[in-house]
């Protein structure tokens, strides 16, 4: 596989002196010899690219063993100064044959000629031979043909990992690198006199296949070549097509998803790409020479995205151009800190603060600078058929299936095959090509799908109605799946100092939760794209209160691809009508499972920030926080209707002193739920800091300003300010939720709430104030009548008293008995005034009938949160900011979800006690830790329980086999005995364990210990072990759990996370104060 860069300046060669003539024919000499000397390591570096022998076999045999390895390090070294002998000057002059137009070049052009001549001798070589097939001699001519076709075949260097441009760069930026300095000694091939050499090859590869039989080709092809109505042709001299390439195009390798397209198919995917880059392109785009362009979309240079960086200590984004100091990837951590050159300056020692690794600081000397100019291109891949170049995502290139011996073929050559009917696309669909529909169906991903299909039915014949059509007249949306992609148990722990501080309360120190994440996908244009995924925790009914049968909608988040781009009968987009059919049926689902109430935070990401799906799309606003408000009120307005939503309030009136939702006499933050990456335990936790300070200054006698509005008398309903932290922190959070956050903060009831103490009537009486007449309508919003002397209330209203009027009133059955009894012993009620116990009316509430839940586990380590699965699109550049590359990013991510690599430990033979390799052996169904080898099986060793073979995943063919639903769930039991294995072998004390797998895992340990390579240093025990490691530490919900480092990567992740959610709650805050600096 070859690419072309265009040529080399003159600098790039001795310089010619011209003192004298012998000073110029020695520099003559110099300058040829030095031409001479590259083009022999060129062809070299050609040869070992390719060839497969053993250095025994080789006729290079040791030279050519170490230009292999030379060879593997270029592929995968990123280090322009790289200290690799022969690494830095081979990818120089590799960079400039790449792309040298250039017909003049004294390197490249004798090369290029070779390669040409060679292949055309070896063509009619090839005709001749199968003109005489039953001759057995053949000319020494026709030998010397077939060994310079090997040759030139085992010399074509791989690209991007071999399809991946040298040192990870892409074609452009490679082009723009010289070839400069010295050629490196030793391992050059031995020229005879001053004729190129020729590498002769075994006679078992001299049948290997030419490479390139159409389409316009690169160094290696012929030029002019051009699509025609039956083909390709060649202006001048046409390519002979070779019966072995006719074998390769027709055998599919799962690189690419579109060997299970149709023709039509490969071709609408061609013209929308083409359509949309001639709408897009720019100048810079466009090809400089002819043949640079890719052969999809017709330009060169695409560049992704940047991400967006910030500095972690004054939050300001770090511009385009600006100089910024950041640290490495350590393992175990999800993201990176980034300070601006200001901020590291304001720092006088040698260290910063910062809560992502271990020890909680950083030193500046670890520090990288860098500037925020990096442009990183996409990658190329080049077709094994036709030589052509074309962009991995316009050829939908599976990064996951790069493989030096695998082949590629380009959509063009893909066609073509389809054409001539020499090959056959994809019928059934291998595992390393799976759709959405093949990932696993849970009782909620089909309760939302039928909901969907249903609801789209309806709308449909009710928009074709409206427009006066036929049903089958009018679009909708086709192709939609949904799927939870992630259903496991994670744990919510309480901060610290408010654990402190409400210890004594009885407050738990955590929340175990449930974690879904939804996703949809849609099929457009053959491929599944991601457009919409939601986060949402479930604290179930064996949650300590104040959590207990509570939702929290964690995120949300989509992309605008949803296909057709219509409005829906009622007026909404047919995107949104379908979003918030989503929403409304996981409303449904969870009302029936038994929750109570549901959480919403209304917070827009900041421009150019993501929540889920890296980098949208240009044209997709982000919506103002008002504008997020009304689209959820929308959706839930519906959810009401249709009766799986009673009430909508917000946390201020719910929970806060003054809120309309309640008529309690005294509020405690301790009632408010304590949610995971929520808005007000935050706060909190910055609020607690505040009032300890000034409470050891009251202590002490202080009587500052900040003292006395925190003991103001807003802390009570009624009389002087807080006298516990309780009151103050609930005083602070009252007024920060109070003022124009309110609204943000949606309380969503899926069961009747009771004004009185807040619980949820799942059935039996509930009284309830109904508005009957004009007259009653108003008895709600009259307040309590003000007692005064002297023009001086007597009573303050405070915060406790009802801001407005209230929404609604309706008491449990408990609370209306206890209400009446205080009336009947002449005590105050509750009720506003104005209002009598006659004034409720009872209403009978049907009892739920609940359903139990019966998804199973489902974990993903790319979903494992939401900055995971963000940080996997970062990564690897799978954005969402145009089509292309949403079917790109879309299918590369469904690639992950179908082929996780889950590491686990090889079994012993509890018979033999040797080694089971991976795959090979018997596991027992019932004993927890009992394995037996093939060997012992086939001798007739028996056991007193059922015997089952084992699965080696790793191994796997992903092209040829499929995962049925018995081996899935075989992986992942696979992977949870390893972790239960894990936790037995740190709390297991016998050294005469009978388990052999523990004694293995406490070796492990011990090497882990011992090893003076570690993980930084490459060493595959130490990795295995710190992948085990991470892997449990992400699933523990244990406090005092015995496994190694758990606590502390439990604890570095909850810092990880305190950090992110630090920054979005700034990010929100600051958005709030400039609206309402705006409004006045």
């Amino acid at each position: 596989m070859v690419a072309q860069q265009p040529a080399a300046s003159a600098s790039g060669y001795p310089h010619q002196g011209t003192s004298s003539e012998a000073q110029v024919q020695k520099n003559m000499q110099d300058r040829q010899h030095y031409i001479q000397k590259q083009q022999r390591w060129l062809l070299f570096l050609r040869h070992c690219a390719k060839c497969q022998q053993s250095e025994e076999e080789c006729q290079f045999s040791r030279s050519c063993k170490v230009g292999k390895e030379l060879w593997t390090h270029i592929l995968n070294c990123s280090n322009q100064k790289c200290p690799y002998p022969r690494c830095t000057s081979s990818k120089d002059l590799l960079k400039h044959h790449q792309r040298c137009q250039n017909v003049q070049c004294p390197i490249c052009t004798p090369v290029k000629e070779y390669v040409r001549r060679t292949r055309n001798q070896a063509g009619n070589s090839s005709m001749n031979a199968a003109a005489s097939a039953g001759s057995v001699q053949h000319s020494d001519a026709a030998v010397q043909q077939q060994l310079a076709l090997q040759m030139q075949q085992q010399q074509q260097p791989q690209m991007l990992g071999h399809k991946r441009p040298l040192n990870g760069m892409d074609a452009a930026a490679a082009a723009a690198m010289p070839a400069t300095g010295p050629l490196p000694q030793g391992m050059v091939p031995v020229a005879q006199g001053n004729s190129m050499m020729s590498m002769p090859v075994p006679m078992q590869q001299q049948q290997q296949q030419q490479q390139g039989y159409w389409g316009q080709g690169n160094i290696m092809g012929m030029p002019g070549m051009v699509p025609v109505a039956n083909g390709y042709e060649d202006h001048g001299s046409k390519r002979v097509k070779q019966d072995g390439n006719l074998q390769l195009v027709a055998k599919n390798t799962g690189t690419s998803l579109l060997e299970c397209f149709e023709f039509h198919e490969i071709r609408t995917h061609l013209e929308t790409i083409a359509t949309t880059a001639q709408q897009t392109k720019t100048q810079s785009q466009l090809p400089v020479n002819p043949g640079d362009e890719c052969k999809v979309c017709g330009l060169t240079k695409l560049t992704f995205e940047p991400p967006c960086i910030y500095c972690i200590q004054c939050g300001q984004r770090i511009k385009r151009g600006q100089t910024y100091h950041c640290t490495t990837l350590e393992p175990g951590s999800d993201f990176r800190g980034f300070w601006c050159h200001s901020c590291l300056n304001e720092h006088k020692g040698d260290r910063i603060p910062w809560e992502g690794n271990q020890v909680g600081f950083v030193r500046k000397a670890d520090l990288q600078k860098k500037k925020n100019d990096d442009e990183i291109e996409e990658g190329w891949v080049q077709c094994d058929a036709c030589e052509s170049w074309v962009h991995q995502i316009c050829g939908l290139f599976n990064k996951g299936k790069n493989d030096q011996n695998v082949h590629y073929l380009c959509p063009k050559c893909l066609m073509h095959g389809l054409q001539t009917g020499c090959r056959e696309r994809v019928t059934v669909r291998p595992q390393a090509m799976l759709e959405s529909k093949d990932l696993p169906q849970t009782s909620l991903s089909q309760i939302l799908e039928q909901r969907i299909y249903t609801a789209l039915q309806q709308e449909r014949e009710q928009r074709a109605t409206m427009q006066g059509k036929q049903y089958w007249e009018v679009p909708t949306a086709e192709g939609l799946t949904i799927r939870v992609i992630n259903n496991v148990t994670k744990k919510c722990e309480v901060k610290q100092k408010y654990y402190d501080a409400f210890k004594s309360d009885g407050f738990p120190e955590a929340f175990l939760y449930r974690q879904r994440v939804i996703v949809l996908f849609q099929k457009l244009d053959g491929v599944d794209v991601a457009l919409y995924c939601m986060y949402v925790q479930e604290y179930g009914a064996d949650c300590s209160p104040p959590n207990r049968n509570v939702v929290y909608l964690s995120y949300i988040d989509s992309v605008k691809y949803f296909r057709p781009e219509i409005q829906a009968y009622n007026g909404i987009s047919l995107r949104t009508f379908v979003y918030h059919q989503i929403l409304q049926g996981y409303t449904t689902f969870v009302k029936g499972l038994g929750f109570e109430q549901m959480f919403i935070w209304a917070c827009p990401p900041l421009a150019g920030d993501d929540y889920i799906l890296y980098c949208h799309p240009s044209k997709q606003k982000t919506p103002r926080s008002d504008r997020l408000r009304a689209w959820y009120h929308d959706m839930l307005r519906k959810a009401r209707e249709d009766g799986s939503v009673c009430h909508i309030g917000t946390l201020w009136d719910t929970y806060f002193e003054g809120g309309r939702d309640h008529r309690l006499e005294k509020c405690s933050v301790t009632q408010i739920p304590y949610l995971e990456g929520d808005y007000w335990p935050g706060e909190a936790e910055n609020l607690l800091t505040q009032i300890s300070d000034l409470q050891r200054n009251a202590a002490a006698g202080g009587n500052t300003a900040l003292s006395r509005k925190a003991g103001g008398s807003k802390g009570k309903r009624y009389g002087s300010g807080p006298a516990t932290t309780d009151e103050a922190l609930l005083a602070r959070l009252g007024e920060i939720l109070g003022g124009n956050m309110k609204e943000d903060f949606m309380v969503v009831h899926m069961q009747e709430p009771c004004s009185f103490c807040r619980k949820h009537v799942t059935g039996g009486a509930l009284h309830k104030y109904m508005h009957s007449g004009p007259g009653a309508s108003s008895i709600l919003s009259k307040p309590a009548p003000e007692r005064r002397f002297e023009g001086i209330r007597l009573e303050s209203p405070g915060v406790n008293a009802p801001s407005g009027p209230l929404q609604h009133l309706q008491i449990c059955a408990e609370c209306y008995m206890h209400e009446t009894t205080m009336v009947a012993s002449g005590q105050k009620g509750r009720l506003p005034g104005g209002l009598a116990l006659t004034d409720l009316t009872q209403i009978m509430i049907p009892p739920l009938q609940l359903q139990p839940d019966r998804d199973p586990d489902m974990g993903s380590e790319f979903f494992e949160t939401r900055q995971a699965f963000l940080s996997l699109c970062q990564g690897n550049h799978y954005q969402f900011d145009s089509l292309r590359r949403a079917k790109h990013s879309s299918m590369m991510v469904l690639y992950h979800l179908h082929n996780p690599q889950a590491p686990a430990f090889s079994s012993t033979c509890n018979f033999c006690h040797c080694e089971i390799e991976p795959g090979t052996g018997f596991r027992c169904t019932v004993c927890s830790d009992f394995d037996m080898c093939k060997n012992c099986k086939a001798s007739g060793m028996r056991h007193e329980h059922p015997m089952v073979a084992t699965t080696d995943f790793n191994r796997r063919d992903e092209m040829h086999t499929r995962l049925t639903e018995q081996e899935r769930q075989e992986r992942s039991q696979q992977l949870q005995k390893t972790l239960a294995l894990l936790v037995h072998a740190c709390s297991c004390h016998n050294p005469q364990c009978s388990s052999t797998s523990c004694r293995k895992v406490r070796a492990l340990f011990q090497h882990a210990v011992q090893c003076q390579q570690k993980v930084t240093g490459g060493c595959p025990l130490c990795k295995k072990m710190w992948c085990l490691l991470n892997l449990h530490a992400k699933s523990c919900t244990v406090s005092d759990c015995p496994v190694p480092r758990c606590r502390e990567l439990k604890e570095l992740r909850r810092r990880q996370t305190a950090h992110i959610e630090q920054k979005r709650r700034a990010a929100y805050a600051n958005m709030m104060r400039n609206a309402s600096a705006g409004a006045k």
